[in-house]
């Protein structure tokens, strides 16, 4: 039995290291504007350059996780954090809560979509936390907090 729960671990672990998070490192990031692609083809291409917050916050939270791991790669740290000042800086409402969508140049698109906006407000408060879990830094846990009492607010 022990053998099977082995395999299987060592299968994921090779999908995550290998293949998931080496396709979103090399595919998602905008390096030119800030933030990530999330509409990618199976071959990495961009199909579309909308930024859904509740996927851009995804990737925050996805490479502040994978830098806590025993696989720790600076590079990812850096993506999240990379990620998480896009998101500030363009992506948060006056009131405090997040876009719906951004274009690729972090001009809003849609700030609520049929209430859709708490979304990404509690992916904003993961992603936030998984960055304050990676450095210890209060922006970061600040920002969960704030993006926490956004998203109970507006449930």
């Amino acid at each position: 039995m022990g053998s099977i729960i082995e395999d299987i671990k060592s299968r994921y672990e090779s999908e995550l290291l290998n293949r998931v998070t080496p396709f979103w490192e090399k595919n998602s990031p905008d390096h030119e504007r800030g933030g990530f692609f999330s509409c990618l083809d199976r071959e990495g291409k961009t199909y579309d350059t909308t930024k859904y917050m509740w996927m851009q916050w995804r990737n925050v939270y996805m490479f502040a996780t994978m830098f806590t791991t025993q696989y720790s790669d600076s590079k990812w740290l850096e993506l999240a954090e990379k990620g998480f000042d896009f998101l500030v800086k363009y992506g948060k409402q006056n009131n405090g809560s997040y876009y719906f969508s951004l274009d690729k140049n972090g001009k809003a698109l849609c700030a609520d979509f049929g209430g859709f906006s708490i979304f990404s407000d509690s992916f904003a408060a993961i992603g936030a936390a998984a960055l304050f879990n990676a450095t210890g830094k209060e922006k970061y846990k600040e920002e969960a907090n704030s993006a926490a009492r956004t998203f109970m607010k507006n449930i």
